[in-house]
């Protein structure tokens, strides 16, 4: 769009309005949109302003997926739904309530946090509360060639909004240099972390399906670089009990065992994938 005066040919300012990456603006679900302006600068902002007092400001939670093609680097924009709400009763390791320790991580100065623990103890759908709730943007990649460039590195701290960048299965990115870990990878995170470049509003978390994060290069963990390390657990039978009933779902039936979240709300079938496959292909 193009705005100008009546008398005058010269433009005003120009305005980009953008629906999401779908691009279906009739589905009657999609009431975000976001205007980017150009002009003279009182101008754009008057405008900015009147809109903001008539339309809101929002913003939403994405994910920035960034993935290989045969020209190089490339990501795809994705608008999170709302995730399933969760109860502070899912994570009792957690020491304190969800919000607050979010809200302090976010507040801190400190970019790094690890999370760690089985499959199953709810890290995954912790980090997607967080993501959503706090209306960030994720940036995200499983592909390790990417972090060994700068592209996604740069273009994670040149944004405008809030981010966070998600690594996941990290355990062998992270490794002490002296002891084999990727010298240049490492500075990459380093000075995400807390380097030349730091910017308060980028968090990086690492996540890992093992236990512990030994071998941990030190200058990652250090005071001020590091927010915490979480601990996932499985729940015991009590505290399952609890996590059950926030959640509308039946106690579960096995006691004296402890439980991990995906199994509470995904109880173990009884049939096995052998029984399933009986008869297949006779």
């Amino acid at each position: 769009m193009i705005v100008h005066p009546s008398s005058e040919d010269g433009a005003i300012f120009y305005a980009y309005v953008r629906f999401d990456e779908d691009k279906d603006v009739f589905v009657p679900r999609r009431l975000h949109f976001s205007v980017q302006y150009w002009g003279e600068h009182e101008m754009v902002a008057t405008v900015a302003r009147e809109m903001g007092e008539k339309f809101g400001h929002s913003r939403l939670a994405a994910v920035e997926w960034w993935y290989e093609t045969k020209d190089g680097a490339d990501y795809r924009n994705i608008t999170m739904q709302p995730p399933a709400p969760v109860h502070d009763s899912y994570y009792p390791w957690l020491g304190e309530p969800v919000a607050s320790y979010f809200a302090r991580y976010l507040k801190d100065g400190a970019s790094v946090l690890f999370i760690m623990g089985e499959p199953g103890t709810g890290k995954t759908s912790l980090l997607r509360h967080f993501i959503y709730q706090n209306q960030l943007k994720a940036v995200i990649t499983y592909e390790e060639k990417l972090l060994n460039t700068d592209e996604m590195f740069v273009n994670f701290l040149s944004m405008g909004d809030d981010a966070v960048m998600v690594i996941e299965d990290a355990e062998s990115l992270v490794n002490a240099r002296e002891v084999g870990g990727g010298t240049t990878l490492m500075t990459r995170f380093l000075n995400v972390s807390d380097g030349l470049v730091h910017l308060a509003n980028r968090k990086i978390i690492f996540t890992t399906n093992q236990n512990d994060f030994r071998g941990v290069d030190p200058a990652l963990i250090r005071p001020g670089r590091c927010f915490g390390a979480i601990k996932a657990r499985a729940l015991t039978y009590e505290e399952a009990c609890i996590a059950a009933r926030d959640a509308g779902l039946p106690k579960p039936q096995e006691t004296g065992r402890s439980i991990v979240l995906a199994d509470l709300f995904n109880p173990p079938q009884s049939q096995s994938v052998e029984r399933i496959g009986i008869g297949v292909g006779r």
